[in-house]
């Protein structure tokens, strides 16, 4: 893969030092992250025009140039235009694929921006942990740290804890300090998830990292086996309530799940081509809403439910193309790669496997921090330095 061609002038500078507080803002506040993300697809605007080259993008973007595509189609026979138009805005945020490869173009940017993260989503975590040892862990009382919502912060802390979790077992050998550094952040991002008392998010890491470990060390199963029953007595009994209500089919939000697929389906089959127009579901919901369920929803907590009623049969399979692509190339690049590439794909190969297992029961696709977050892991393994990240030809500057 050749090398993107790195911004110019002052241009090259200012984007990295907006794009190291935009990352570390995600989890802290929305309005100072997405103006910092603007500015960056301003700028990769600006060098476009310019005559800047970009890097190749990766073969999964396709799928998402065909996802916007559908998604303004729909918007055309929204029963809600202005509404669906407004919703669009969400587009934009896939530019940020070219912006993280034009920006993260050396080993010291790369390793930066994955040390942000974590420090941001170790602050994060901590600020979660903080209110629950001064209010409590309740369902009335939800902890979601310094987001508008639990999910968000949750999703948030479930990608960087399984990024990092996968990233670490695959390097054999950082220095001393910094993996203890690493395990000592994932054990509070842990706690805090634990804490949010989220299921879809534990469901996501447990399939991800199970699947993970089967992969590369089945035995390692064997050995959570006892860890986890220990660790069951010692959950707080808030915690423990709430994961025997994940096999409780008297649970409420479980029975309200049901009742929202049911909803979801009868509103795609009155619109099965474009849907109903994005955005339009919490409009919709009480005229769909089963007689059984027991509140309205804004949205049907299912990421390719909520696709195929609010925009179609089209636009729901390039959805679905968008996965199978980058989980074919990711999977590709860690049975494959080496180095430096072959940790970050596995680590981004298990970010998306959780994204897409928690999506199953909560609409994560339609969170716009979510969207920061996940685009930027998914990004990195396609980033170009990373053909020349373990090569004795890197420069030595570029090493931090």
């Amino acid at each position: 893969m050749p090398y993107s061609k790195p911004l110019t002038g002052l241009s090259a500078d200012f984007a990295w030092w907006l794009l190291l507080p935009a990352l570390f803002l995600i989890p802290f506040s929305m309005a100072a992250c997405s103006l910092l993300f603007s500015l960056l697809l301003a700028m990769l605007v600006i060098s476009v025009l310019r005559g800047e080259s970009l890097a190749p993008l990766p073969p999964f973007t396709t799928w998402l140039v065909a996802f916007a595509a559908l998604t303004l189609v729909s918007t055309a026979f929204s029963l809600a235009p202005e509404v669906s138009l407004l919703d669009n805005r969400e587009l934009l945020v896939f530019l940020l694929i070219p912006v993280f490869q034009k920006v993260i173009n050396t080993r010291r940017r790369l390793r930066l921006s994955l040390a942000t993260v974590l420090i941001s989503g170790t602050l994060s975590a901590a600020v979660g942990i903080f209110n629950a040892l001064r209010g409590g862990i309740s369902l009335e009382h939800r902890l979601h740290g310094l987001t508008s919502h639990w999910m968000t912060w949750s999703g948030l802390l479930m990608m960087a804890f399984v990024f990092f979790a996968v990233w670490i077992t695959q390097h054999h050998d950082p220095p001393l300090i910094r993996r203890g550094f690493i395990l000592g952040a994932l054990l509070l991002i842990l706690a805090a998830i634990l804490f949010s008392l989220t299921r879809s998010m534990w469901v996501g890491i447990a399939v991800s990292l199970g699947i993970y470990s089967v992969l590369r060390r089945p035995r390692v199963l064997l050995a959570l086996i006892p860890l986890l029953l220990a660790a069951w007595f010692l959950l707080p009994p808030s915690v423990a309530n709430r994961v025997r209500s994940m096999v409780d089919p008297a649970d409420p939000t479980n029975r309200d799940r049901i009742h929202m697929v049911y909803t979801g389906w009868k509103i795609f089959l009155d619109h099965p081509i474009t849907g109903s127009g994005p955005n339009t579901i919490n409009d919709l919901y009480p005229r769909y809403r089963h007689p059984d369920a027991i509140q309205n929803n804004p949205h049907l907590h299912n990421n390719f439910l909520q696709i195929l009623a609010e925009r179609g049969l089209p636009a729901a399979l390039a959805m679905f193309g968008f996965f199978v692509s980058l989980l074919v190339s990711l999977f590709q690049l860690w049975r494959r790669g080496s180095g430096q590439a072959r940790r970050t794909a596995a680590a981004a190969l298990f970010v998306a496997t959780a994204f897409l297992v928690s999506g199953l029961f909560e609409y994560n696709w339609g969170d716009a921090e979510i969207q920061f977050l996940f685009l930027f892991f998914i990004s990195l393994p396609f980033v170009s330095i990373m053909n020349a990240a373990d090569s004795p030809s890197t420069s030595a500057k570029e090493t931090p």
